[in-house]
């Protein structure tokens, strides 16, 4: 017995390629962008960042163009008032100023200003240029916002930390020389006023008896006034003893962004012998204090820092032999005894320091820092700067002094993995830091008490694989790529997998050689995860976009590096290739989803819809002529799709094509307008939506693209069959209907072909 049969209206927003996937599904959405009206429209652009009136927009070296591109970043500077836009090219960093593009009649300029480069601009160096091959193994430029500038992150050489104005490296590699020690020295007995000691060939090294009166005394040394000797008889009560002491002192730089060195060697020991004034056996008026017997000392060849070094912090001991006071204190700049000053040398110029300070005024205790390594990937979080991956450790995590990114305490560090995976990433959540290795997956927040941080592993078996793609919908979901494809936190804090639903389409081919430089960003206006990874032994030409809940591809770029803008604009950037009218395929700065006029004009993007298998629940029974009915908006072109049908499980070759041009359309009499072929303030006839009688020109308005139906007759006759949609150009998709006529299972010819 035969019955047509009229499906229910199917709108799929996403794709699965499991062969029993239901209907509400695609087996396939390319090229196409969720719109706010509900529909999937063809992507657009992209267009140039910005446009210029020349062939040359990025900053070419000698002998050709770059061969890689290795990041790219948008931040804001300066509590939001500074704009900045960095990209990696190869062996230079550099920030793009459109306004210093060329224009007519004024000098050509790429309007990218060089930051850092192998030549070593302003002091820094990111290695030496390598082709793209040779990268595969590194991760991307890293790239983090923190509230006062930018740390720059190269794969092949130390950090560095831009604020819009100056670009340094981050913090300090290595550690001041020890300063010299000048103290008083003992000399013969005078018995005419002089002191036992001597001064040496500094002018700042005194004792309490050399100094003059209108400074005062001398403050360093250990002293008793209790002692008395009267077996003179010529006792002196206000004399007593400076004991012998031992002091040492430590250098340690400040730079411009407020960092701090390691502390460097211990200095040679600065010493005063034991010398009394109990009785009057020198030839004084008056009895003589104790205080005038204390010394001064002075440091000699303090260090001077490093280009882009403000300061030096002199550190010394309290008295080695009398206090019982261990370790390095900050010596105060001024006589004040406060420590409010950055540095006690408060330039990167004097190297000798007059040191008049009573070990009383030495309270704050040196910081214990380590050098800054050469570390891979970094992330901010809790006010830190969270960095990983270095040579010799690369399974361990530091992070920083808070509101310092460049200095690093010695026991601020973390061990993730015991297993001493390579970490290969971070993750700002709102649950705490994910921190990543290729295994495992790993979750650090404060501790209960608030004075450090507390580890916990969520997976032993997933990781990241590349740290570009980890980044956090709207709602608050954290996805990144990993070993086996796309990973996500579910509701009880565990790892799951997500993307099953493409495993053989997408995950399956991906090139692993190069998933290190797989790229990610959010959309702000869509809040879709868009990630590019590197398929069919290529690079990253294959976008796969997921909403939350579905999934979808694009090939619009060849991307290579990508960022966002957090503004009003809400681009999504991306640094890389674009096949372009020409025809060129044409590298430059790319805003996604927007078009553009001028000698870089993308080409337009063939959309693609194709259905799962349908009736895999009644493929025992056959099903004759079969139709698909095809809802869409009108766009700014004629439809005329191009629909491939597929039968009985066979997926190639093609069992029927069908070119509709124009679209067969359900209702003739209402065909769809062409959007964007009005002139604006003009007139139409519109003989398409009034009677044939009536041919007076109305004035043009503007109005909402209106929806129609058009019809694909399909097969003749089928278990199952799958069909494919193919447009170029611009397309609005909203859905589809189904139609057929089942039978029973006695008759028709089963296909051949590859299922």
């Amino acid at each position: 017995m035969e019955h047509r049969q009229t499906r229910r209206l199917e709108a799929p927003r996403g794709q699965n390629d499991l062969i029993f996937a239901t209907e509400d599904q695609a087996g396939r959405l390319h090229n196409l962008v969720a719109t706010p009206y509900g529909t999937l429209r063809t992507v657009v652009g992209p267009c140039e960042y910005v446009q210029t009136r020349t062939n040359i927009q990025f900053p070419e070296p000698a002998g050709g163009r770059y061969q890689a591109m290795l990041g790219l970043h948008h931040a804001y500077l300066e509590g939001g008032r500074r704009e900045v836009l960095l990209a990696h090219f190869d062996g230079a960093v550099q920030e793009h100023r459109g306004w210093e593009m060329n224009s007519a009649g004024g000098p050509a300029s790429s309007g990218w200003r060089l930051v850092l480069s192998t030549t070593g601009a302003q002091g820094s160096s990111v290695g030496a240029a390598r082709n793209e091959d040779a990268r595969a193994v590194d991760f991307l430029t890293q790239f983090v916002s923190t509230p006062s500038g930018v740390v720059i992150v190269p794969q092949d050489g130390r950090a560095f930390f831009y604020d819009g104005e100056v670009c340094l490296p981050l913090g300090y590699d290595r550690a001041p020389g020890p300063p010299n020690a000048l103290a008083p020295v003992r000399g013969d007995y005078v018995d005419g006023g002089l002191s036992g000691y001597a001064d040496p060939q500094s002018g700042y090294v005194k004792t309490g008896r050399t100094m003059d009166p209108i400074y005062g005394t001398a403050r360093i040394g250990t002293v008793r006034g209790t002692a008395l000797d009267v077996s003179s008889g010529r006792s002196n009560p206000l004399g007593g003893v400076l004991e012998s002491g031992v002091w040492r002192a430590a250098a340690q730089w400040v730079d411009y962004f407020g960092n701090l060195s390691p502390v460097g060697p211990l200095s040679p020991p600065a010493q005063c012998r034991k010398e009394d004034n109990l009785v009057k056996d020198r030839a004084r008026d008056g009895d003589e204090a104790v205080d005038r017997l204390r010394v001064q000392f002075a440091w000699t060849q303090i260090t001077p820092g490093p280009e882009g070094t403000v300061g030096r912090i002199l550190y010394r001991t309290h008295d080695l032999l009398n206090s019982g006071i261990a370790g390095l204190y900050e010596v105060p700049s001024d006589a004040a005894g406060t420590t409010v000053a950055y540095a006690t040398l408060p330039d990167n110029e004097t190297q000798t320091f007059p040191d008049n300070v009573p070990d009383a005024w030495l309270t704050v205790p040196a910081a214990d820092v380590v050098p800054v390594p050469q570390f891979r990937v970094a992330a901010q979080a809790f006010g830190r700067l969270w960095i990983g991956n270095w040579a010799g450790s690369y399974g361990q995590v530091r992070f920083s002094m808070p509101g310092r990114w460049g200095t690093f305490l010695r026991n601020d560090v973390l061990v993730p993995d015991p297993r001493g995976w390579d970490v290969t990433g971070f993750l700002l959540t709102k649950m705490g830091l994910l921190i990543f290795t290729e295994a495992s997956t790993h979750m650090v927040a404060p501790n209960d008490e608030g004075t450090g941080f507390r580890a916990v592993t969520l997976s032993r078996s997933a990781g990241c694989v590349s740290p570009n793609s980890a980044q956090v919908l709207p709602g608050g979901l954290p996805i990144w790529l990993g070993r086996e494809g796309w990973y996500t936190l579910d509701k009880d804090g565990g790892v799951s997998l997500v993307s099953q639903e493409i495993q053989e389409t997408v995950v399956d081919r991906i090139n692993r050689a190069y998933w290190r430089h797989a790229v990610a960003a959010v959309c702000h206006r869509s809040g879709e995860y868009r990630c590019w990874v590197p398929v069919d032994g290529g690079r990253q030409t294959l976008c796969v976009v997921f909403d939350g809940e579905a999934w979808r591809t694009r090939d619009d770029v060849d991307a290579r590096a990508v960022t966002t803008t957090d503004d009003h604009r809400k681009y999504v950037l991306a640094l890389g290739y674009v096949a372009c009218e020409g025809p060129l395929t044409v590298p430059s700065v790319w805003v996604l989803d927007h078009e553009g006029l001028g000698p870089r004009r993308a080409l337009e993007r063939t959309a693609v819809v194709e259905t799962t298998w349908v009736r895999a629940m009644q493929s025992d029974t056959d099903a004759q002529n079969i139709s698909i009915m095809v809802w869409a908006r009108e766009t700014s072109t004629a439809v005329a799709p191009r629909t491939d049908f597929m039968r009985d499980w066979r997926v190639f070759p093609t069992t029927h094509t069908v070119l509709d041009n124009p679209a067969n359309l359900v209702a003739p009499d209402d065909a769809p307008l062409c959007w964007g072929d009005a002139v604006v303030g003009g007139t139409y006839r519109p003989e398409a939506r009034q009677p044939e009688r009536d041919r007076t020109r109305i004035p043009t308005h503007w109005t909402r693209r209106a929806p129609y139906w058009f019809r694909v007759d399909t097969l003749n006759a089928g278990k199952v069959f799958r069909a494919r949609l193919t447009v170029t150009g611009d397309f609005d998709f909203v859905g589809l209907r189904v139609e057929e006529l089942a039978t029973p299972a006695v008759g028709h010819r089963p296909a051949s072909g590859r299922r």
